[in-house]
């Protein structure tokens, strides 16, 4: 999900009321940018792997998240809301 500069990767069954939910408490529009089908496991080897672009909680540096998004893909379609749990 994008606001502005910044992007949160996170991890939920429910990608359409994880979307509410924040943006409720962000005053930026948020975008679903793309998910992928995962489990909290791979959303700590995500925020392992793209740590030096940490801004806060679950929230990082949009460029080069939307770089690793375009160079690893895991075989995924963006915005596929249909998978048990999503990593946003």
């Amino acid at each position: 999900m994008q606001a502005g500069d910044a992007i949160k990767i996170g991890v939920t069954d429910g990608v359409k009321d994880r979307l509410k939910v924040i943006q409720s408490c962000c005053p930026l529009k948020v975008e679903l940018i793309h998910t992928i089908e995962g489990n909290a496991k791979l959303e700590a080897e995500i925020h392992y792997e793209l740590k030096e672009h940490h801004l806060h909680h679950e929230w990082y540096e949009a460029e080069p998240v939307l770089e690793y998004i375009r160079l690893h893909k895991h075989g995924a379609n963006s915005l596929e809301l249909n998978p048990l749990y999503n990593v946003y």
